[in-house]
């Protein structure tokens, strides 16, 4: 089939209707009691985690339909996981497409996989599928002198964008796929700050504050032309960028841990599993979600580019690798 003419759907209808979703509530916890149910049904997908020092439980609830919402207290409104995109046309070259926003209605929802590597001198890589189409790959750098990730095109291997950190993986900035001013004389051909992140690290028993800075969009959908001389890290909202935050979990006294409705979008607790929404906005604008190991959901909205949610949910395994 011609990859240029491709119409997917992203979610299947029964009998004309949405089949029902479920929440999830996910927690972190440092230890099972010994008469928990969870203990055995999991053991096997605990040994499994990050970190054996941590246990983890999930708790379900299911949704009685579509329309039902949870409130955040701590955000003092309703959050509302928007109705999933049907379809989307991917065209040919992916780069423009990476660097345009989606239609403004709904969410479009992605998967991020690990790639297995062979070699313990191989660099981490991460693939993003669109309904099962690849569209990118990122390839983690991390040396005594080099903290990036760089993000490729699936498949013809072309330069996408790339974001850098601080020595601390607390404050980000993510770059497009053009030439460094070092290397480039011509200002239309340098690349441009898609955007960055700060991580505020408040403890690994209370959850992190997360702010993402995104160029605004003009009224043709262009990101705004943020230039850099050289690279600087985001610790604050820059002029002509829009500011998202993460939504705060509740402490829930009965599983004695903080916890978060994720709408079956991940299976598994995790320090990264993330939730961003806009003040003033009802909606949450983007999600990651684990569902098992080495396999995240990624769903995001209008006015997030593809680029830049590839770019957000990097930055979150690099700031939580060791959470």
């Amino acid at each position: 089939m011609n990859k240029s003419k491709i119409l997917l759907n992203s979610c299947k209808l029964k009998n004309g209707q949405l089949l029902p979703q479920e929440e999830i509530s996910v927690s972190k916890l440092e230890s099972f009691e010994q008469d928990s149910p969870l203990k055995d049904s999991y053991k096997d997908k605990i040994k499994n985690e990050e970190s054996e020092k941590v246990l983890f439980s999930i708790q379900h609830e299911i949704f009685q339909n579509e329309s039902k919402t949870i409130q955040n207290q701590n955000n003092s409104k309703c959050l509302i996981y928007p109705n999933p995109l049907k379809e989307l046309r991917i065209p040919f070259d992916k780069i423009q497409f990476i660097l345009q926003p989606i239609q403004r209605e709904g969410i479009l929802q992605c998967q991020i996989r690990k790639i297995a590597i062979q070699s313990s001198k191989q660099n981490a890589k991460y693939e993003l599928t669109m309904f099962d189409l690849p569209i990118l790959i990122a390839e983690k750098i991390q040396t005594l002198f080099k903290r990036k990730i760089l993000i490729k095109q699936s498949g013809l291997n072309y330069f996408a964008g790339k974001l850098k950190w601080d020595i601390f993986g607390k404050n980000f900035i993510f770059l497009d796929h053009k030439v460094s001013p070092k290397k480039c004389s011509s200002i239309n051909m340098q690349r441009l700050c898609t955007g960055g992140a700060n991580y505020q690290k408040t403890g690994k028993k209370k959850p992190h504050k997360i702010r993402i800075y995104l160029p605004e969009l003009n009224s043709n959908n262009q990101m705004y032309e943020y230039r850099l001389e050289k690279c600087k890290y985001f610790d604050s909202k820059p002029k002509y960028f829009q500011e998202f935050q993460n939504r705060e979990p509740e402490y829930n006294p009965g599983a004695k841990s903080f916890v978060l409705p994720f709408y079956n979008r991940a299976l598994i607790a995790s320090s990264k599993n993330l939730q961003l929404f806009q003040q003033g906005d009802n909606k949450i604008i983007f999600l990651l979600g684990k569902i098992e190991k080495g396999v995240y959901n990624l769903d995001f909205q209008w006015p997030i580019l593809p680029l830049q949610a590839f770019q957000i949910a990097m930055s979150c395994f690099v700031s939580r690798a060791s959470d």
